[in-house]
């Protein structure tokens, strides 16, 4: 699969190309990601649980699920131990489980296979940005979700992202709010800023 990528710094390069294996074989040695994702001034997964903790129906939404986790960020923003996490990294899930932040963190690409059991809600943080996923996955996420289920994600906000990255073209959900434009982090080597969003986006519900 080809589509345009972005380098560390935002800047797009064309026709990169999708590769699971090299995506597993640089986070499974990325054993500092946490630690540089956080010297870097990432605030995407704080900003994620503010936008969870606002939602009039939090309580009631008790099956929860993080894809693309990582180390699990989201969940130690979350604080609470009911969120089930879900990476392509096997290295990341191993930082994750033992990090004792999840209730579960199981190894599963969502380019390819949706979640193995059907959830409230859904968080993706940092996980939309060409190199990772794009909107071709959008399907698995919701056979991932119940009926009226949501996706709470970052969306990038660099220039032309949006539609090369599918979005425009998609069926799957309905957005339902964003957030504001922030910084999330600091470029790795030029120090320019990049910007994301928080949308929350709702499953349309089949017919």
């Amino acid at each position: 699969m080809q589509y345009p990528a972005y380098d560390p710094d935002g800047n797009i390069v064309r026709n990169a190309t999708y590769n699971v294996e090299a995506v597993k074989r640089r986070y499974n040695a990325w054993h500092t990601y946490e630690e540089e994702a956080l010297a870097l001034g990432c605030i995407s997964h704080e900003k994620i649980v503010e936008v969870m903790n606002a939602l009039p129906d939090i309580d009631q939404r008790t099956d929860k699920a993080d894809i693309g986790c990582g180390t699990g960020l989201v969940a130690k923003a979350w604080r609470r131990q009911d969120m089930v996490g879900y990476d392509v990294s096997i290295g990341q899930v191993e930082i994750a489980r033992a990090s004792g932040r999840y209730a579960r963190v199981s190894e599963l690409n969502i380019n390819e296979y949706p979640l193995p059991k059907k959830y409230d809600l859904i968080t993706a943080c940092d996980l939309f940005n060409l190199t990772l996923a794009t909107a071709d996955c959008l399907p698995n996420v919701a056979s991932s979700l119940k009926e009226g289920g949501l996706l709470i994600m970052t969306m990038p906000q660099h220039t032309g992202y949006h539609d090369e990255a599918g979005w425009q073209s998609q069926t799957s959900f309905e957005l339902v709010s964003e957030t504001d434009e922030y910084v999330y982090c600091r470029g790795e080597n030029s120090g320019n800023n990049k910007y994301h969003k928080i949308q929350t986006w709702r499953k349309i519900n089949e017919q």
